[in-house]
């Protein structure tokens, strides 16, 4: 039968890149925007349930959950996969797509948080601008670091990844926005062991205790059990921005 090449090779938006190896959490949305599960497409089974958060569609033809600020979160039950995957090797990795409206409830909008013991959230805006803040729980002190300058925007599609080691406490984290490292401030020095966050669901545009809500989009989310590095984060900004018009 003969077939129109031009068919064959037509883009297709929807295609995202494989995971790759030492994924262990990949959430790249769905067509369904009636379904209370995002479902995990890295073999682990590590799905999540929504509760108050809303599909929303791209003008690509992505879907992206929306969190308002108040009391919306996603869960993703505790599972071996996805325990202390900062742990393994030169350390793990989370990455994800936020657009921000502002820095969230409490003045600290939690885009990933592991029962506490590690989270990733908006801080310190001035103006239409914030920070992205990490947070990691050990023995005596918990160590933070922030992102120099206020780095992320408000209103605006940003690509980010973040590796770090928690095996040894003179370790700081990278953090990639749309593939560029960026300088970091360590706000507390951390001391002592890192706490394991084994036992703890990993909550998504939250905290367990739904004090410290993410206002606005969140996507994509991935983790792994390796470091990304600034070469991986670039290469899925890159694949990844016509979905979200960057």
């Amino acid at each position: 039968m003969f077939q129109n090449p031009a068919l064959k090779y037509t883009h297709n938006p929807f295609v995202l890149p494989s995971p790759g190896a030492n994924c262990v959490l990949w959430l790249p949305g769905q067509d369904d925007p009636y379904s209370a599960t995002i479902r995990d497409r890295s073999g682990n089974g590590n799905n999540g349930t929504i509760a108050g958060a809303i599909w929303t569609r791209l003008g690509s033809g992505i879907w992206v959950l929306n969190y308002d600020g108040v009391d919306d979160k996603t869960t993703v039950t505790d599972a071996a996969s996805i325990q202390n995957i900062f742990d393994t090797g030169d350390g793990g990795a989370v990455e994800f797509w936020i657009r921000p409206e502002t820095i969230g409830e409490g003045n600290n909008g939690n885009i990933l948080n592991k029962g506490g013991i590690w989270a990733v959230s908006t801080a310190y805006v001035d103006g239409t601008t914030c920070r992205l803040v990490f947070g990691y729980t050990f023995s005596d002190t918990g160590g933070q670091w922030y992102t120099t300058a206020r780095d992320i925007n408000l209103n605006v599609w940003q690509h980010i990844v973040m590796d770090y080691a928690a095996n040894d406490v003179t370790n700081n984290p990278v953090i990639c926005v749309n593939g560029v490292s960026k300088n970091l401030t360590e706000s507390v020095t951390p001391v002592g062991t890192r706490t394991t966050d084994a036992g703890s669901g990993l909550n998504i545009g939250n905290n367990a205790a739904t004090t410290e809500t993410f206002d606005g989009d969140i996507a994509i989310v991935r983790g792994y059990t390796a470091v990304r590095n600034v070469a991986g984060a670039l290469q899925h900004f890159n694949q990844e921005r016509h979905l979200f018009g960057v």
